[in-house]
């Protein structure tokens, strides 16, 4: 982002399914001519194997209460993210689970061999 702001470097589109309120003027892969190029990154807090369910809720309720403040909220933006908290683990698991088939299936279309 800072090199984005500077004019250093100039953004042609973003690759999310919809237009980034951090950079709105910028187009979506889609609307550049680019239907099939959308992926959309997440971060997460992960624990171990095997962690209760009470903690793993917990975790997402601290998680989510953090993302609540305008603070934390405005410093992600700032560096070119968009918070948003899932709504359950298991959503966020979700989540992650159908990220890994999109990319797995695109690389065997290439010919790679990602693990089962």
């Amino acid at each position: 982002m800072p090199l984005l702001r500077e004019g250093r470097l100039r953004l042609l589109a973003v690759a999310n399914p919809s237009r980034s309120p951090v950079v709105p003027e910028a187009p979506t892969a889609a609307e550049a001519g680019f239907p099939a190029l959308e992926m959309e990154g997440a971060h997460g807090l992960f624990g171990w194997r095997g962690m209760p369910e009470e903690a793993r809720a917990e975790l997402a309720r601290q998680a989510a209460e953090a993302l609540a403040e305008p603070a934390a909220a405005e410093r992600l933006r700032a560096a070119g993210m968009e918070p948003r908290a899932a709504t359950t683990p298991a959503a966020f698991a979700a989540e992650l689970a159908k990220t890994r088939a999109h990319w797995a299936a695109l690389a065997r279309d290439f010919g790679a061999k990602p693990p089962d």
